[in-house]
């Protein structure tokens, strides 16, 4: 396989940096690399987008119901191929979001109306 990373197709790119997720239930790890290709070939978005087939849109959303499926456990392969990567002589953009959401209070919310910039 070419580890050029930029000459990559989706396929090929989401197998080299998800290969080694961690996840004991082989099929948690065929979906979630089914996941990060559909992802990679769509950045941005949605997973009702992501998927034409209505089984692929549940099966997505079930597996990040899983307690194992985490960042640290999903994400290994990726990091580890990354810090490799990134000890080579070469520049570098690295971005980080530490973005964090809580959607543990189910209260109902107001619905903003939309308006129109003239």
């Amino acid at each position: 396989m070419n580890t050029d990373l930029h000459a990559l197709n989706a396929d090929d790119w989401a197998k080299l940096h998800f290969a080694n997720i961690n996840l004991k239930d082989p099929r948690r790890r065929s979906r979630a690399l089914t996941i990060v290709t559909a992802l990679t070939r769509q950045p941005g978005v949605s997973i009702p987008k992501l998927f034409t087939r209505v089984h692929d849109v549940k099966a997505a959303h079930t597996f990040f119901d899983v307690d194992e499926v985490t960042p640290s456990n999903v994400q290994i392969g990726h990091r580890t191929l990354v810090h490799q990567r990134i000890r080579q002589p070469g520049t570098y953009l690295l971005i980080e979001d530490g973005s964090e959401f809580n959607w543990s209070d189910k209260s109902p919310r107001a619905v903003l109306a939309a308006t129109a910039i003239q």
